[in-house]
């Protein structure tokens, strides 16, 4: 995403409200190509638009029986949230046999038109601001704008709840948790030690990865194992990012914890109650989608013809399956199909904005998981049945391998992005990772880190060794690291390596090279050799150069090859 700022949000938005979630329901689209999910928001404020009580907000994604759809990035709501929602009318129709003929709305810049409250910080954030002091900010700003006094509907004073809140905060105590380092997702329990919790269970809440943490996110009810007055044991919802941790007891006293807890990669969790009623939260391997282990990805004509576009999201797709061997395949010839639906094709595209969640959103991956009943339907299993990529055509992109400069975005870095989702990963707060939570004009982060590795790799490990709802498992992609050309990179050789800034680049007398290029693991040039007078090896000394991870490419006339480099 890249930011919309307030002062462009308010006067575009129709209906400005203050309010809480208080129910969601998904849907499928009329057509049922697409599911979105209803959410009723109990209505306090209204800062411009008519007078409402509650009002229905269109997202996408959610769960309808056991097929399902997740967007991101996208705005994603929980029961109970607050905050204020910048909204404009919804274009999506659905069976009017199915939901309420009542006027409904989605958020103006998806994720960026909910200003979802911290009630325990005093905060308002979106996923680019936070605002601190929210009735004298927040309030004042939207006011500057509008020229309006907002209507009050239902009693709710920001100020009390949190001078309420800041007076009993640590009544009861969190003293320790046990891991400090812990992933997201993957079903590990974190053990909470501490005071006065109560006996009646609360609620366990993590620092939001979708928003580098600055609110909460509550882990399902289903995801406490078990509670008592001195220690909780809880799973680590995927949405968890790493911060702090809150627990607030059965009668909504808060304390938060005074050191942080490490998430180094968190996964995608689906929460649905298709089976068991009580809505819990799983993961989605990949399973065997084509027949050969995996899953075919199908670009649209225009993609496909685009060099740059096609060229930059292959090294992107390369980058995945040659660290944690995920059995992708895109299809040698392009497809007609233009829609980004539930309809059989993994989808690579281009669409115009109004195809995207909302203004702000660079590029989304949706996840189709579809899902069955297991042990007697006392339990469900979800699969992932479809992956499409969508990017926004109208984003001044840089499609490498040169790096962006000034607005430009970086294709590359998007590409990898999205495809991590693709993987299942969800989120994390780490800006030298793929999988953080943004990235900016002029930036670019191409390389997978450690974390985002190891994270693949468990998604990896899970989707090759078990079976879902009888569909056979994924396979492993066999590949060298960043081999564009398996013949030139098999036929050239580097030693040693690991090294001290000096080696000697090797090649069969019949190759002719022209040059290599080294770069160092954010993408920056370090240095470029001339290769044409290579015979059958050259030693290439890189004076002055930290220790580190490199790559360097190799460029011949018939293609050309990625190796790593380690300087010790």
């Amino acid at each position: 995403m890249y930011e919309i700022p307030l002062n462009e949000q308010v006067p575009v938005s129709n209906q400005i409200v203050e309010g809480k979630v208080i129910s969601k329901t998904s849907y499928w689209n009329e057509t049922r190509t697409n599911i979105y999910t209803i959410n009723t928001v109990e209505v306090y404020k209204v800062f411009k638009g008519a007078e409402l009580t509650t009002i229905e907000i269109v997202t996408p994604g959610g769960f309808v029986g056991s097929q399902g759809e997740k967007i991101t990035p996208s705005l994603d709501l929980q029961v109970n949230n607050k905050g204020i929602f910048l909204l404009i009318p919804s274009t999506t129709n659905f069976n009017s046999t199915e939901v309420s003929s009542r006027d409904k709305y989605k958020a103006y810049s998806s994720a960026q038109g909910f200003y979802k409250y911290n009630l325990s910080d005093d905060l308002a954030v979106n996923p680019f601001s936070v605002r601190p002091n929210i009735t004298s900010t927040l309030y004042n700003e939207i006011k500057a704008i509008t020229g309006v006094n907002p209507i009050e509907v239902k009693e709710f004073d920001v100020d009390a709840v949190i001078s309420n809140n800041t007076a009993l905060r640590d009544s009861n105590v969190i003293t320790s948790f046990s891991p400090t380092s812990i992933s997201a997702g993957t079903a590990s329990v974190l053990t909470i030690t501490g005071t006065l919790f109560g006996a009646t269970p609360g609620t366990v809440s993590f620092r939001d990865g979708n928003d580098g943490g600055a609110t909460y996110y509550d882990a399902l009810p289903s995801q406490i194992i078990s509670w008592s007055d001195n220690e909780i044991q809880v799973e680590v919802p995927g949405r968890a990012g790493t911060g702090t941790v809150r627990v607030t007891s059965s009668i909504g006293i808060p304390s938060i914890s005074v050191s942080s807890l490490t998430i180094p990669y968190a996964i995608i969790n689906y929460n649905t109650d298709f089976v068991t009623g009580t809505e819990m939260a799983y993961q989605a391997p990949h399973v065997d989608d084509d027949g050969n282990g995996g899953y075919t990805w199908d670009m649209y004509i225009n993609f496909f013809t685009d060099s740059d576009a096609n060229e930059s999201f292959t090294r992107a797709f390369d980058s995945w399956r040659c660290e944690t061997g995920i059995q992708w395949e895109i299809s040698p010839t392009f497809t007609t199909v233009n829609n980004t639906a539930s309809d059989g094709t993994n989808i690579i595209r281009f669409a115009p904005q109004n195809e995207m969640p909302g203004a702000g959103v660079l590029a989304f991956c949706s996840s189709y998981p579809s899902g069955c009943g297991i042990n007697g339907n006392t339990a469900a299993q979800l699969y992932i049945n479809e992956l499409d990529i969508t990017f926004n055509e109208t984003i001044n992109w840089e499609y490498g391998p040169n790096l962006p400069t000034g607005a430009e975005f970086d294709f590359e870095s998007v590409a990898v992005h999205e495809l991590g989702h693709g993987h299942q990963l969800a989120h994390v707060i780490n800006p030298s990772a793929i999988m953080h939570w943004s990235i900016g004009p002029g930036q670019n982060n191409r390389i997978l880190s450690a974390s985002d590795i190891d994270a693949g790799a468990f998604t990896q490990n899970v989707s090759t060794t078990t079976s879902s709802c009888g569909i056979g498992s994924s396979t492993i992609h066999s590949c060298s690291l960043g081999i564009n050309d398996d013949h030139l990179a098999n036929t050239i050789g580097i030693y040693p390596n690991p090294n001290n800034g000096t080696f000697t680049l090797t090649k069969d007398a019949s190759l002719n090279l022209e040059k290599a290029v080294i770069r160092d693991i954010r993408g920056r040039e370090i240095s470029t050799i001339d290769l044409s007078n290579m015979v059958t090896s050259q030693v290439i000394e890189l004076n002055n150069t930290s220790k580190g991870v490199y790559l360097i490419t190799i460029q011949s006339a018939e293609g050309s090859a990625t190796k790593k480099i380690i300087i010790e």
